[in-house]
């Protein structure tokens, strides 16, 4: 057992097959002999009991750990700090509650930080800027608030962000220019407020911005501006309170443009017009 890399429960789940769900607790006790253990996946099953106990310490060779869609309860202990190998933490589609412990921003070598759709709460970590080789940030549908840390703009490698269903409750940061291979920026219904955040636009990779069902108003960019980065597939800003005229997509360019339910003129939203 001591020499046992891997924990695959339902590798069928993987090939594309779908299995008879596990139930239970993960054993950590009985594990503890797995000293060399480097990827460790449940994914899909009933999993229930705590999402990582306080002795996760005793698996610093940790690489991967995929707990997605179970059952799992938290909060998370700050005893993750010990993983310092972990590269994927993938714990989406539990029942976890609690704040993102500190000791998360010291897993420098994390890649991947998937928490979404979970109970968790509490401000959002400036700390986790000092996670300079992340790639996917996805802390989705929890009750995690704002403000949106600026600090997170030296998250240079950064290609995917979701923070859906948040309430982050101000603009997002000029400091978030820093995030220079930002592909998907994903943020509807997150109560951001101010002005369409147009330095998105100057990210030279940038392919989808999802803002709809915000509290962004005033002008979009002008067209030559709003449609300039060609790598630019999916533009969503419905049900906001954004004004003036609706920019026109150049001809033969290909994209996804959703702008209803907001107060462009000839017919703005009734929403414009209460008192």
């Amino acid at each position: 057992m001591d020499n046992a890399a891997m924990v695959a429960l339902n590798p069928a789940f993987a090939r594309g097959r779908k299995p008879g769900p596990l139930k239970g607790v993960i054993p950590w006790r009985q594990m503890r002999a797995l000293g060399n253990l480097q990827l460790l996946r449940v994914v899909g099953n009933d999993v229930s009991g705590p999402v990582l106990p306080g002795i996760i310490f005793r698996f610093p060779k940790l690489k991967e750990i995929m707990f997605l869609d179970n059952k799992m309860v938290g909060p998370m202990p700050n005893t993750v700090s010990a993983l310092k190998s972990l590269q994927k933490l993938d714990v989406s589609m539990n029942r976890i509650t609690g704040a993102i412990p500190p000791g998360i921003a010291t897993l420098t070598s994390l890649t991947w930080l998937a928490l979404s759709q979970n109970r968790m709460s509490g401000v959002l970590p400036a700390a986790l800027g000092n996670l300079r080789q992340l790639r996917k940030l996805d802390l989705g549908g929890n009750g995690f608030r704002g403000p949106m840390p600026p600090s997170w703009g030296a998250l240079k490698r950064l290609e995917l962000i979701n923070l859906q269903k948040l309430n982050l409750g101000g603009p997002v940061p000029a400091a978030w220019l820093g995030m220079v291979s930002m592909k998907h920026f994903v943020a509807p219904a997150a109560r951001i407020r101010g002005r369409f955040p147009s330095g998105l636009l100057r990210l030279s990779q940038i392919s989808d911005i999802i803002l709809y069902n915000n509290r962004l108003w005033g002008p979009l960019p002008p067209a030559r501006q709003l449609f300039a980065p060609h790598t630019l597939t999916q533009l969503d800003v419905r049900g906001n309170y954004l004004n003036g005229s609706v920019p026109k997509v150049p001809a033969g360019r290909l994209i996804d443009f959703k702008y209803f339910s907001n107060c462009f003129l000839p017919k703005p939203s009734p929403k414009c017009t209460r008192s």
